[in-house]
């Protein structure tokens, strides 16, 4: 399922009727307490306002939907977006735009993730570990569909 597909999933997590939208393994990754199809994006803000008839305080757009979310959001709430959208927003939302950009280069912050897979805090899904010269065959496998888990380019020999 693809967030720009025509099927996507809506979810509440838990406590104060915060709302996520995505694909549904993005939704299981960010904690959602139940989430259901929504048979459209554009049925998104009718999906959500059923469950929380004023909209939902907060929403976290993982399908980047952008100003498509926002009727689903209620007046003077928020939408974090995560790909650098930062409106025009309407009826008092207030955009939260979250990006990892600057972190790309951080050793500080790889080191701390390393740390924590090594010490099974994290546990990383893995499909398998291609030589960089395959990337051609890794994206071929990412566009046909079915990979569970990441399939990991390793650059440690010379191309």
């Amino acid at each position: 399922m693809r967030a720009a597909g025509t099927v996507g999933m809506i979810g509440q997590l838990p406590g104060a009727g915060l709302a996520a939208v995505g694909t549904a393994r993005s939704l299981w990754r960010s904690g959602t307490s139940h989430s259901a199809p929504t048979w459209s994006w554009t049925g998104l803000a009718t999906a959500i306002r059923s469950q929380l008839p004023d909209g939902a305080p907060g929403l976290i757009d993982t399908a980047a939907l952008d100003a498509l979310a926002l009727p689903a959001v209620a007046d003077g709430g928020g939408l974090v977006t995560l790909k650098g959208w930062t409106g025009p927003s309407e009826r008092g939302i207030v955009i939260h735009p979250v990006s990892s950009f600057g972190s790309a280069t951080s050793t500080v912050l790889f080191d701390r993730l390393r740390s924590q897979v090594q010490n099974g805090v994290l546990t990383l899904r893995v499909a398998d570990v291609l030589p960089a010269t395959m990337a051609a065959e890794a994206q071929r496998r990412l566009a046909a569909g079915g990979v569970r888990g990441r399939l990991v380019l390793d650059f440690s020999q010379p191309l």
